[in-house]
């Protein structure tokens, strides 16, 4: 604005030099009539006026080119201090995403083996990807075309590992919850089983003596199985006395095999009935760490193959 009104006031002072000079002519006697005198006094100013014009036209380009390569500058630096921030969030994520498919496979590993301890599931702070939601969208697009415009489509899938690192954020703590909740169900059916089971022995025990002999067969190799169970070393077996396998492979299964191998059903109905109940739910326990196992697996090879995927955008774009 400051050019174009020295250019403003130039050609205004031009115009008003030309009309003194045409009345200082048109009053003098010995200029008068002077047409050649006139054209060369016109012709200068307009000369005159149009070089301040051009003149002004070329610094106030000038100056919008300078103001624009300035803000070009402004916002290469900043978009290369989000690229930096984005970097650095994502190395972490890929650590910490490492650690939590390790921690799921260790876990898997747990499932496996035949106990029945406390089994908690831990989600890390691996997936918190918090930070790198705060990156407008519009400036993550930026980033990743800075380099190569090529690069937009590796946008889009770097947008697409990041919701779902943010939706394990959320099935993570759900595959936990569902467990633990199965765990303690089967737990306490298991617990209710089990003293159903051992209510039946100690309904029989009084009345030992009035028993058919094959029910007193029965009594006696029960009551030697829980004494066998009593005598196990706590300190080689941790929770002996709480494990529902350790119970069931020595006192419940053992009880089972003796009935049927010596064809006493028709003789202990509700004791096989107390007992294959008790090992139903081992069972459906079983299926379970089975089930939760494979999620666990699946989950852990996702992570990884996503962790992968996010070092290649690094490589190739950041």
């Amino acid at each position: 604005l400051y050019v174009i009104g020295n250019f403003t006031t130039t050609f205004r002072n031009h115009c008003k030099l030309t009309v003194c000079i045409m009345n200082f002519i048109f009053q003098s006697g010995e200029f008068y009539g002077s047409s050649d005198s006139i054209l060369i006094t016109l012709m200068g100013a307009i000369i005159g006026a149009l070089i301040s014009g051009v003149f002004a036209i070329i610094v106030f380009k000038w100056g919008l080119k300078k103001e624009k390569q300035k803000n070009e500058e402004i916002e290469r630096k900043r978009i290369s201090d989000q690229t930096a921030f984005l970097k650095t969030s994502l190395l972490l994520i890929q650590e910490k995403t490492i650690s939590q498919s390790n921690y799921l496979i260790d876990f898997s590993h747990e499932l496996k083996k035949r106990d029945f301890k406390d089994k908690t599931l831990r989600s890390s702070v691996a997936l918190k990807i918090d930070g790198i939601k705060t990156i407008p969208y519009t400036d993550l697009y930026k980033i990743f075309i800075s380099k190569n415009k090529d690069n937009a489509i590796m946008y889009n899938e770097f947008q697409a590992h990041i919701e779902l690192l943010n939706s394990y954020k959320e099935y993570l703590p759900y595959l936990l919850d569902k467990f633990n909740e199965s765990f303690n169900k089967i737990q306490k059916e298991f617990g209710e089983a089990i003293l159903k089971f051992n209510s039946l022995f100690d309904e029989k025990v009084p009345n030992y003596n009035g028993l058919q002999p094959e029910l007193k067969e029965i009594i006696e190799f029960w009551a030697s199985q829980i004494s066998k169970w009593k005598n196990i070393n706590e300190k080689l077996i941790d929770n002996y006395r709480t494990d529902p396998y350790i119970v069931y492979d020595n006192i419940i299964k053992p009880v089972i095999d003796f009935i049927r191998s010596n064809h006493l059903e028709s003789n202990a109905m509700d004791i096989l009935y107390a007992a294959n109940n008790c090992e139903s739910h081992l069972k459906n326990f079983d299926h379970t760490r089975y089930m939760n196992r494979k999620k666990c697996l699946v989950a852990a090879r996702v992570l990884i193959m996503t962790r992968n995927n996010l070092n290649e955008i690094i490589k190739n774009c950041l």
